[in-house]
């Protein structure tokens, strides 16, 4: 950013120095300071066009993450799918196993009770 695009009055600055009763050598002196700190500093001011660069630069950035996130959580999603298939496929296991055991249970008991009628 130039000096001109910052537009520092120097002299309109000294005079309501003076005009506010700061000595005419005074008031010159800190206009002079302040002009010279604004072209130094002037240097270091972001612009609009600054700013819109680095807009668009963090949009970039920011649409770049949101891919890699969307990447990332894709590959996690088909890792939940392919657990969650484990633990159907378990639980149609344990479902078979138990019903097994039951009927199991529901055949020999008849032939516990006949054999405890015949101990008794």
């Amino acid at each position: 950013m130039s000096l001109s695009m910052f537009a520092f009055n120097s002299l309109g600055f000294a005079k309501k120095l003076e005009l506010a009763g700061v000595p005419r050598k005074q008031a010159e002196a800190q206009a002079h300071v302040f002009s010279q700190v604004f072209k130094a500093n002037a240097k270091e001011l972001a612009t609009k066009g600054n700013l819109q660069t680095l807009e668009v630069n963090l949009r970039a950035e920011i649409a770049d993450l949101r891919k890699d996130m969307d990447a990332k959580f894709s590959t996690i999603d088909s890792k939940f799918l392919i657990v969650d298939a484990k633990l159907d496929k378990l639980l149609s296991q344990m479902t078979a196993r138990l019903g097994s055991m039951v009927l199991a249970a529901v055949m020999v008991m008849p032939f516990i009770f006949k054999l405890f009628h015949l101990i008794s």
